[in-house]
């Protein structure tokens, strides 16, 4: 069975060299004073993720880390410097299109040239597995967003995948590296779930 991840699948988002990714419950530990409400962060901790990974493939000209081994500081900088935006910090993103929207803003903002792609379950299994194989082949996280989907660990939240084998999929969530069942996830009924990922080309030249 063959395994399908991005390139540093191993240490991702390596935050004080034991969490894998970010964690939105440390938003009730060190930011409290920032309008962030823990509940409803996950999407936040999904997209920064997802940026401080793309980014670091460009810091040659962006000026970026360019390494994924990070301290929990630098991580809660970036989340701040990333997710300024106050309805999104107290509200979360809600869906696909909220997530899509405020990834357009974020490049015409900071003069990036962003490419999204955006996946919402349709009738073939087959085609949600491809999407996810793609992106982590061309080494893109991806994040998925849930609403009542039946599966405790997804339920009203978003994760980042970062692996594919067979029907599991491998992600960032509470900062730690988990596996679930994609399959099961397609086939729930719920209307409030989907996938992004993005790709970073460059600056605009602006």
């Amino acid at each position: 069975m063959s395994f399908y991840s991005i390139k540093n699948y191993d240490d991702f988002i390596s935050v004080d060299n034991k969490f894998y990714g970010g964690d939105e419950y440390w938003i009730d530990e060190y930011l409290k004073d920032t309008a962030f409400i823990s509940d409803f962060s996950s999407g936040s901790i999904a997209l920064t993720n997802c940026l401080i990974y793309e980014l670091n493939k460009h810091s040659d000209d962006l000026g970026t880390l360019g390494r994924n081994e990070i301290v929990m500081e630098e991580y809660l900088n970036f989340l701040r410097n990333f997710i300024q935006s106050y309805v999104y910090r107290s509200t979360g993103f809600i869906n696909i299109k909220n997530m899509n929207r405020y990834i357009m803003t974020f490049s015409r903002k900071r003069g990036l040239e962003i490419n999204t792609e955006v996946y919402y379950p349709g009738y073939f299994y087959g085609e949600c597995k491809e999407f996810i194989k793609n992106a982590l082949l061309n080494d893109h996280p991806i994040m998925m967003q849930s609403y009542d989907v039946g599966i405790d660990l997804l339920n009203y939240s978003w994760i980042t995948i970062t692996g594919l084998e067979g029907d599991d999929i491998f992600f960032s969530k509470n900062g730690k590296l988990q596996k679930c069942n994609l399959n099961k996830w397609f086939n729930n009924n719920s209307n409030y779930k989907g996938l992004i990922y993005f790709n970073i080309s460059g600056q605009t030249g602006r």
